[in-house]
């Protein structure tokens, strides 16, 4: 009997230790992982170079008929875009001009007519950190980040970093553990 609890002792610590990293493994700070995204975007001189992007991709709603919405996000320095929401063959536009903005939403009858921003809407625009995303320059913007863990997106392992903006937004950023390229966000809309 006690040959038995040894070994299950011996199994539990031997488990105990595999589950934990290698020692010596490196730890990243947030600020080294924002470091080795700005590298993997290109490093910050050429970055500095973009003017215009254009991101193609869904957004995610947990209501609505459509989990997944199609967009395609065009971005022109300073803080210019334009935003095309296609669902269920309805298109939604929403303009910023870096000071004003205007969309144009189908009514229920499918007619559309273009509306000026409400002031919460100019908020969410202006602290949308264009181009550059909360990331890139985040310190001279005023935004703090913070490592908030490692969790598997789409079966990969990601650093989940918490942004808060200078305004007090707080946005959560998916890095890639093996690119170090951003393949999520989520921000309040």
């Amino acid at each position: 009997m006690r040959v038995i609890a040894v070994a299950a002792l011996t199994a539990w610590f031997a488990a105990g230790a595999l589950a934990k990293e290698p020692a010596g493994a490196p730890t990243l700070t947030a600020a080294q992982i924002v470091e080795k995204n700005v590298d993997a975007r290109g490093g910050l001189p050429a970055w500095r170079k973009l003017e215009t992007m254009v991101w193609i991709g869904h957004m995610e709603t947990a209501s609505g008929p459509m989990p997944n919405l199609p967009f395609i996000l065009e971005q022109k320095r300073p803080n210019k875009t334009r935003f095309e929401l296609n669902a269920m063959g309805q298109r939604t536009v929403r303009v910023f001009d870096g000071e004003r903005g205007w969309k144009v939403r189908p009514d229920h009858e499918g007619s559309s007519s273009a509306q000026p921003y409400t002031a919460p809407e100019l908020k969410f625009a202006h602290d949308a950190q264009a181009i550059d995303g909360p990331l890139i320059d985040y310190a001279a913007k005023g935004n703090t980040v913070s490592l908030e863990g490692v969790e598997k997106i789409e079966g990969r392992k990601a650093y989940r970093l918490s942004v808060k903006l200078a305004s007090g937004e707080i946005q959560t950023v998916w890095i890639d553990a093996k690119t170090f390229l951003d393949i999520r966000y989520d921000r309040k809309s």
